[in-house]
């Protein structure tokens, strides 16, 4: 007995089937192949090369107005002190300032009272860099005649910019106020800057005793010295009394 299939379940006579469908029943199994075949195929991988990363821009800033630690011992200010200013004065003992304010450059910090370092004979100004020293061997912040002298780092590598970090800055005319304790003020206005070469004699006229009363604020400026990890000038202001 011979079996002809057609519909499942329905036992009977075959249905023909015509070369159109036969040719459309190909394409279809076809292109259910290809599909699989897709499917199935690791993903290709793109042969551009990875973009890559951008790397950081250099430091090329001004180390005096970007501290970084490539300048090892930055701002460290060094001032020698004249022989005839190094010892106090033999008058009664001066008082100094309590505070140094200078609103054009946004400044109010403390003032520390400061004489000179025995190793080294030069100024020994705070070690942080937020105060400014001043030198109690010579003139106090009331006096007649001679230089008050006010010195600070201009920045650390620890703490970063001093109060004095913008001190090349100050310009003929500008105020520097001198505070003492109580209410007690001075108020000072800028006749010169001065940049100096750092280890020469052209500090010493800052320190006298003698002439007309005027206040002297120094801190470091010029180009920076990655050997000594200093920089080479001293920044110089000149302020006459009001």
């Amino acid at each position: 007995m011979t079996l002809r299939f057609g519909v499942p379940g329905v036992i009977g006579r075959a249905r023909r089937t015509s070369p159109r469908a036969r040719a459309a029943a190909i394409v279809l199994t076809g292109g259910l192949l290809l599909t699989a075949a897709i499917a199935a195929a690791p993903a290709a991988t793109s042969s551009r090369p990875a973009v890559p990363a951008a790397r950081p821009a250099p430091d090329t800033g001004d180390p005096l107005r970007t501290p970084s630690p490539r300048f090892p011992g930055f701002g460290v200010l060094a001032v020698q002190v004249p022989a005839a200013a190094a010892t106090p004065s033999a008058t009664a003992p001066a008082a100094g300032p309590a505070r140094v304010r200078i609103a054009s450059l946004g400044v109010d910090a403390p003032v520390d009272a400061v004489g000179v370092d025995a190793a080294t004979g030069q100024l020994a100004v705070p070690d942080d860099p937020s105060r400014v020293g001043w030198y109690r061997h010579g003139p106090g912040w009331h006096t007649a005649t001679g230089s008050i002298v006010l010195a600070g780092h201009v920045n650390t590598r620890e703490q970063g910019r001093g109060a004095l970090f913008r001190l090349r800055e100050l310009a003929p005319g500008d105020a520097v106020e001198l505070v003492a304790t109580g209410t007690a003020r001075r108020l000072f206005v800028v006749a010169g800057v001065e940049q100096v070469p750092k280890g020469g004699s052209r500090i010493d006229p800052y320190f006298t005793r003698e002439g007309g009363a005027r206040l002297t604020l120094i801190t470091c400026g010029g180009t920076y010295d990655e050997r000594t990890g200093s920089y080479r000038d001293n920044i110089v202001v000149t302020a006459l009394p009001r």
